[in-house]
């Protein structure tokens, strides 16, 4: 008892320090803020410290989040002598916390409180609050810069109290955000904003404005006091256009430099990285330069150098933004991922900068001067403009600028737009813009009004007539321009290319591939006058007008010897094409000729041309032909080009060739227009160069005579499939190496680049690519090397057999089906056949080609094969080379027969039984699993079936993590059974085996039935009675031999039901038919356990008919005055029935007896009054054996059995039993055959102990299948009719000390009870629940479970009801 004393003051300590370690209070004392200082804690109301040992800055988190300050960045500090004297208790060391604890007191340390091992020295000191473990945001405002101020604090969001909040308070907010500060101000809480966080932090807030956080303001303490509810949030709005000032920095003039930002008084860079001409659109914009034509301009490093902030990285705007602040950007303001030599570098204004036009003249080339800046048209100041300012208008407008003059404003022209954007123009007339010629800033200020709107005059392209002069042809000479009637010629330094385009497309020349050729001595003398110089085109040009050159017209600094020569046509002027065939190798002839598009007349048009057209477009040429012009060809264009084309066949281009002159003279029309075929698979030839073997190496193709190699860049496994397949080898698995630098010295021609293909292409030729053959961008250190044969690259099937394990064994090479020659071929060689196709190789065999196959295809792939067996693929094996070639015809043609049912091995892993479990197969020797997904109850059915397990009711389930670790190998995937198959082999499922898509978490078990599911097919819709049928695999059969009594028997009773008597059925049955022989002993309690025997001979055979009793007895009374002595009525169906004389016994008699609580029955007796043996209200006999101890164990012989049973009782000769039972003293128990235990109850905690053991042990040995065995009722005088009921019970009630008498017999020595006692000291048995159906007096069912017994200890000795 003392030991229980001193477990009980043990267990208040604990408690009581637990309970107090909850309630414990902290501060920071001495330190510079509130923020931080040493550690004390108020525990058991005595201050003490907290030693520093091993405290880490996780357990300061703690310390923070208990002080509800930021714990973020919250550290562990030296103790500081200039503290206060602490107090002299230490009340924790050895503290170690994870930082998710609510309290210190969470955390470990060394127990109990107070026990230490380190002085004043030690004591802890913590930093709870820096700027950054403060997060801030702006919610639901209209913008990133706007909405209700929320703050994190300890992982916790919160709001902030608007009373008293001011635009000091706003600029602290914004400059936390990184956002522009000037101009902050407060807004009200709007209610459209989303719902706030729960929390609010911060109340009485006063900045000076000047803190860098909103922690560093005046406020309430401690966070998360307040005096305000979420209607007093506060809002705050941070930017606005006017908050940000921007400028160009180091530029050329002041439209362009290095953007810098003002952002609160501080300037800073741009990060140049994916800056776009878009965002440089919105900086000019900001500046009101013109921002059209803006753009990007890399970082210099003459600038001066850059401020040290950089204020925005990662922008992207859409142009149309007021200012860069509206784009979207890295948040907050400041924080970036580049350094200053990314700063980005903008230029506004350029010659493209401005649009301009004329406005209202009689032609385009005149009117009133207009310019649109940043979206908006405006005029031009008239005074003191000059001639030439007009040159600088007409250049801009590419409008010939000699003789260019400015104009009156004329009042006819249009209403002007409301804008003047220039005055006091001053242009030195070498100006590419009005732009750069010096005029009144800012743009848009002016001292003018439209009267004095400026008008201009340019020169037209029409002024402008072209020749050349002195060449070989027309399509060359020296170029001479014809200017106010005079000839001149054209300075030939810096004229380009591009400027002899323009020439030759003023001349209606072909202009593709014009060039400038050396001014030759022979040409005529030149006349006098040069008329243009440093000419520059872009060579869009319609007219050498619309260049730039030198101004004015006929100023120059060259003589005759630098006049230009030109060539318009060669062979590279004309570009060429195939319109409307079925590959981009054949249809109609097109050339473009200055930009036009014409055909080509098929008169007298040979395949010579045709060689000559492939050769300019460098397709294959061998083998072009002349194709007739197609019906189905899109519509052509307007223009023939050619006509009387004859070819030698070796020109370059069909310009070569002799034909009608001048271009676009013709004798025909569109329907003799030419179409050509250029290329065929046959016309390429392919080799690999270098490899390890034939099947690999660098890639070369010989087109028109000549190799050249394949560039790799994006080249694909898919065109590695193309490459093997031209070259006949196994293209399956091809793929894609690098160049070796071993390889040989490649071919100096790349013919392919960029070439894309599908995979399903017979040439390359045929993938798409860049065109023209022989273009390409890149060089011979990105040559392709191809590998083409691998195990991979060959695919295999079997054709024609009895199932898709066995017949004519077809090879699969390119998208070609072929058979193998069987000459030599051996059973080695089918072992390998069927490992490819991943099928059980033990004991696969060679067989004979069968007439019977299907017709084989016409490729025959491989002869002479010779394996050795464990090859992995028949291409590892000895062959005829090359594949195809070979010395057999299809009579020779090799079977193989692979597997059979025996082959795969089966078993269930893992499950409760041997019906239950994971399923795995075993190929190869090598187990593996099944993929549960969408595995069906019918495959289910067919693994039971292959375990000759019973199948029918079969059913997978999946989740096996609980299973044992599964084989690595999955066998089986995407599994689809009819339920039918004899092998899951014999199932539609992925192949080959071992191909998947799943892992071990999808493996399939399967649950098999140990039992046959068996029904009655009811007779008028009574379910006892009616035609046996049972499951024989997805069929209901009713088909048996004669059946015995015991068999009959035997069958009703697992189903639920009495027996009363069979018949047998054989109408219309066949001979020979097939059947079931069932034999049960009447032991089984399971269909299956009896012996089952399909049978076909010509015994007796029929279907078999049941009488089943469907009657339970569920009460019992005695319809006497006394309640001991009366008419005996059992509660069966519903209804209180009475019972036959015949069959009952003394034995019977005692048992009612004893189940109403009596002793044994004094007498009974039948009346005789009444004999009818139909009587309605009658069940019939009720036969109890002495083996039968309680009254449902008994049996009922119906009264239907009378009608047509067996006859083993001639009548029901009495249908009202009355009983007379002998009443049991008060006092004195109730004794029974067997063991009697008493229920003592001790008023001690003592006995709890005994009631346990002397509970457990009779449990042990007496607890019977779904109840205790039941305790005998006492008579209850007050209830003369209904049966007394057990809850109801007073003298030996639930709640009593109670003997409970229990047979061995009723006993099972395989039952288990765990007893326990709960909270209350009641003893609490867990019973099993009655397996039969109990109903009540009304017919109501209810399932009876005996776990709601309990047994409740007493101290009452005299029988009182104790309390639960």
């Amino acid at each position: 008892m003392m030991a229980l004393i001193y477990l009980s003051i043990g267990l208040l300590q604990a408690v009581y320090q637990l309970c107090s370690a909850a309630a414990i209070d902290i501060r920071l004392v001495g330190g510079s803020s509130q923020y931080s200082g040493r550690v004390e804690i108020l525990f058991d109301n005595k201050w003490g410290t907290v030693c520093g040992d091993s405290f880490s800055d996780t357990d300061a988190v703690v310390v923070c989040r208990m002080l509800n300050f930021p714990s973020a960045g919250a550290r562990v500090i030296a103790n500081h002598a200039s503290y206060p004297t602490p107090p002299a208790q230490i009340w924790i060391d050895d503290v170690r916390c994870t930082g998710s604890e609510q309290s210190i007191a969470d955390c470990s340390h060394r127990m109990p409180w107070g026990s230490h091992n380190c002085n004043h020295d030690d004591d802890v000191g913590v930093v709870c609050s820096s700027t950054a473990a403060i997060n801030i945001r702006l919610v639901g405002g209209s913008s990133q810069y706007s909405g209700r101020v929320e703050i994190l604090i300890n992982e916790k969001w919160g709001t902030v109290c608007g009373q008293s909040f001011s635009d000091k308070n706003a600029v602290v907010v914004c400059r936390m955000l990184n956002f522009p500060s000037a101009g902050a101000r407060v807004i009200a809480n709007h209610t459209s904003y989303p719902t706030p966080p729960a929390q609010i932090w911060l109340d009485d807030v006063r900045c000076a404005g000047s803190e860098q956080s909103i922690a560093d303001c005046s406020h309430r303490m401690p966070w998360g006091s307040h005096n305000c509810n979420h209607d007093d949030d506060v809002g705050v709005v941070c930017s606005s256009t006017a908050a940000i000032n921007i400028r160009l920095v180091g530029g050329s003039s002041q439209y362009s430099g290095r953007v810098e930002i003002l952002i609160n008084e501080k300037w800073g860079t741009v990060c140049g990285r994916s800056f776009s001409d878009k965002n440089a659109v919105v900086v000019c914009r900001m500046l009101n330069f013109p921002s059209a034509g803006a753009r990007v301009i890399a970082n210099h490093t003459s600038y001066p150098t850059p401020p040290a902030q950089i204020w925005l990285d990662a922008v992207r705007c859409s142009g149309s933004e007021q200012s860069i602040a509206d784009c979207s950007h890295r948040m907050p303001w400041g924080s970036h991922n580049c350094n200053h030599d990314d700063d980005v570098v903008v230029v506004c204004s350029s010659t493209a900068a401005i649009n301009i036009r004329l406005v209202g003249g009689t032609s385009q080339y005149s009117g009133r001067v207009e310019i649109l800046i940043n979206e908006k048209w405006g005029t031009v100041c008239g005074q003191s403009f000059s001639d030439k300012n007009a040159v600088v208008v007409c250049r801009m407008l590419k409008f010939p600028s000699a003789g260019a003059r400015v104009i009156a404003n004329h009042t006819s022209y249009p209403t002007p737009p409301a804008q003047i954007w220039l005055d006091a123009v001053r242009c030195a007339g070498s100006e590419q813009s009005i732009a750069d010629c010096s005029h009144g800033m800012p743009w848009g200020s002016h001292n003018c009004n439209h009267d004095d709107d400026v008008g201009v005059v340019c020169s037209s392209t029409a002024a402008i007539n072209i020749r050349l002069v002195g060449g070989t042809s027309q399509y060359s000479g020296r170029v001479e321009i014809l200017i106010n009637e005079k000839w001149g010629t054209v300075c030939g330094q810096s004229f380009s290319d591009k400027n002899a385009v323009v020439v030759c497309r003023m001349l209606n020349f072909p202009s593709a591939g014009a060039r400038v050729i050396a001014n030759h001595t022979s040409y005529p003398t030149p006349p006098a006058q040069i008329w243009l110089d440093a000419v520059r085109c872009s060579g869009s040009e319609q007219s050498i007008a619309d260049c730039s050159h030198r101004m004015p017209w006929g100023s120059h600094n060259c003589n005759h010897d630098d006049d230009v020569v030109v060539v318009c046509s060669s062979t590279a002027a004309i570009n060429i094409r195939l319109v409307g065939g079925t590959s981009q190798y054949s249809g109609r002839v097109e050339i473009l000729i200055n930009e036009k598009w014409g055909t080509v007349c098929g008169q007298s048009f040979s395949d010579k041309n045709a060689v000559v057209v492939c050769r300019m477009l460098k397709f294959p040429s061998a083998g072009a032909r002349v194709i007739a012009n197609h019906t189905s060809y899109p519509t052509p264009p307007a223009q023939i080009w050619l006509d009387a084309v004859r070819c030698a066949g070796s020109e370059q281009s069909i310009a070569d060739c002799s034909h009608r002159m001048p271009w676009g003279s013709h004798n025909c029309n569109h329907d003799d227009d030419v179409g050509v075929v250029c290329s065929s698979t046959a016309a390429i030839n392919i080799r690999l160069v270098g490899g390890t073997s034939q099947y690999s190496g660098r890639v070369e193709i010989l087109i028109n005579e000549k190799w050249g190699t394949v560039c790799g860049q994006i080249f694909s496994d898919k065109n590695a499939v193309v490459v093997c397949r031209m070259l006949k080898f196994p293209s399956a698995g091809a793929r894609v190496i690098a160049n070796h630098t071993s390889y040989p010295t490649p071919p100096a021609q790349i013919w392919l680049d960029a070439v894309r293909c599908a995979g399903s292409e017979q040439s390359i030729a045929d993938c798409s690519h860049r065109m023209p053959w022989g273009s390409h961008n890149c060089n011979h250190d990105d040559d392709v090397g191809v590998v083409c044969s691998s195990t991979a690259a060959i695919n295999i099937r079997l054709v024609g057999g009895t199932s898709q394990y066995s017949g004519r064994v077809e090879i699969l090479i390119n998208g070609k089906w072929g058979t193998v020659c069987g000459q030599f071929f051996s059973d080695k060689n089918a072992v390998v056949v069927c490992r490819m196709l991943k099928f059980p190789s033990a004991g696969a065999r060679v067989i004979a080609n069968h007439t019977s196959y299907p017709t084989p295809p016409a490729q025959i792939w491989l002869d002479a094969v010779r394996c050795a067996g464990s090859e992995q693929s028949i291409a590892d094996c000895s062959h005829r080379m090359p594949w195809g070639s070979h010395n057999c015809n299809h009579d020779d043609d090799v079977g193989v027969v692979c597997s059979s049912t025996a082959a795969i091995n089966i078993r269930l892993v893992g499950g409760t039984s041997q019906y239950s479990g994971r399923v795995e197969i075993l190929i190869n020797e090598k187990w593996g699993t099944v993929c549960g997904q969408s595995f069906s109850d019918k495959n289910a059915v067919v693994v039971c079936r292959m375990l000759k397990l019973q199948s029918a009711g079969a059913r997978a389930y999946t989740n096996l993590a609980s299973y044992p670790n599964a084989p690595a190998q999955i066998w089986l995937d995407d599994v689809r059974c009819t339920g039918s198959e004899q092998s899951i082999a014999d199932c539609s499922h992925r192949m080959p085996w071992g191909s998947h898509n799943c892992n071990h978490d999808d493996d399939v078990g399967v649950i098999c039935s140990s039992s046959r599911p068996i029904r009655l097919v009811p007779f008028d819709g009574v379910a006892y009675e009616g035609q046996f049928q049972f499951l024989d695999g997805n069929e209901w059969l009713s088909i048996t031999n004669r059946t015995s009594k015991v068999t009959a028997k035997t069958i009703c009773e697992l189903l639920g039901f009495g027996y009363v008597g069979s018949y047998f059925g054989q109408e219309n049955l066949l001979p020979g038919a097939e059947y079931f022989s069932i034999d049960c002993n009447g032991s089984e309690t399971d269909i299956s356990q009896c012996k089952w025997t399909r049978e076909n001979n010509d015994e007796e055979y029929g279907t078999l008919g049941l009488s089943c009793s469907d009657y339970e007895i569920t009460d019992v009374r005695l319809d006497g005055v006394s309640g001991d002595t009366g008419l005996m009525e059992v509660f069966v169906n519903n209804n209180w029935r009475t019972v036959c004389e015949v069959g009952f016994t003394n034995y019977t008699a005692d048992l009612i007896c004893r189940d109403l609580g009596f002793s044994k029955a004094k007498w009974y007796k039948h009346n005789l009054e009444s004999n009818q043996v139909n009587n309605e209200n009658n069940i019939g006999s009720l036969i109890c054996n002495q083996g039968d101890i309680l009254l449902r164990d008994c049996e009922i012989i119906p009264m239907a059995y009378y009608s047509y049973g067996p006859g083993e009782f001639d009548e029901c000769v009495g249908n009202r039993v009355t009983i007379a039972c002998s009443k049991v003293p008060a006092d004195e128990p109730i004794i029974n055959e067997g063991v009697d235990i008493y229920l003592v109850v001790i008023p001690t905690a003592i006995s709890c102990f005994i009631v346990l053991c002397l509970l457990v042990g009779g449990l042990v040995y007496c607890k019977r299948t779904g109840t205790l065995c039941f305790p005998h009722r006492q008579q209850n005088a007050n209830n003369s009719s209904d049966r007394p009921n057990l809850q109801n019970e007073t003298q030996y009630g639930r709640y009593s000390a109670v003997p409970v008498s229990i047979t061995k017999d009723d006993c099972k020595d395989t039952d288990e009870a765990n007893a326990t006692i709960d909270r209350n000291n009641a003893l609490e048995i867990p019973m099993q629940t009655f397996h039969d159906q109990h109903q009540d007096k009304k017919g109501n069912g209810e399932e009876r479970n005996d776990s709601d017994i309990r047994i409740v200890a007493n101290h009452n000795h005299d029988g009182a009801e104790g309390s639960e």
